[in-house]
């Protein structure tokens, strides 16, 4: 009688292996790391829907939020000038620099729109927004 070929596990069952196709749990993030996202939900997230592909000024916002954001400390102030000469560096040679033109008119457009304060030099994140990144 010819013998099969394909071999067979004795008792013909699969080997269990517990813990394969569970879905492993993702930590929470560290206290810090969850008070950046809150403020950034509360400061930039709504925003973005009245940015109208306005990429510059989306750009502005996001550096000014994370120059601004300290960690148990009041928002600081940036510098426009440093703002400026940031923005004017090209990131690659698909993506040039921007123009102080460019710049000035984002800067307005947010200002506009409520979103920072500006007094001289110093760019400032407005004070509802400041008040909100501390409660709770």
């Amino acid at each position: 009688m010819p013998v099969s070929k394909h071999r067979r596990k004795p008792g013909g069952k699969s080997v269990r292996h517990p813990g394969r196709g569970k879905v492993p749990t993702i930590p929470p993030l560290p206290p810090d790391l969850q008070a950046w996202q809150k403020f950034r939900d509360g400061y930039i997230a709504p925003f973005l829907v009245a940015l109208e592909g306005n990429m510059v000024a989306h750009e502005i916002l996001d550096l000014i939020a994370d120059r601004a954001w300290q960690y148990h400390a009041p928002l600081q102030a940036v510098s426009k000038a440093e703002v400026l000469r940031e923005l004017a560096q090209p990131l690659d040679d698909l993506c040039p620099g921007r123009t102080a033109e460019e710049v000035e008119r984002a800067l307005a457009f947010l200002i506009e729109h409520g979103m920072v304060e500006v007094a001289g030099d110093q760019i400032s994140v407005p004070a509802r927004f400041q008040q909100a990144n501390k409660a709770g």
